[in-house]
């Protein structure tokens, strides 16, 4: 089975730094929808 184009979007997706105010932003919308 093929995935490399799963590999190479994960890998992008992992080297895209991402702002802390989204990363926080996130992590609260997570918290709240786990209630």
């Amino acid at each position: 089975m093929e995935n490399k184009g799963l590999e190479k979007l994960k890998k992008e997706y992992m080297e895209t730094p991402i702002p802390k105010e989204l990363d926080l932003l996130v992590e609260k919308t997570l918290k709240d929808s786990k209630v």
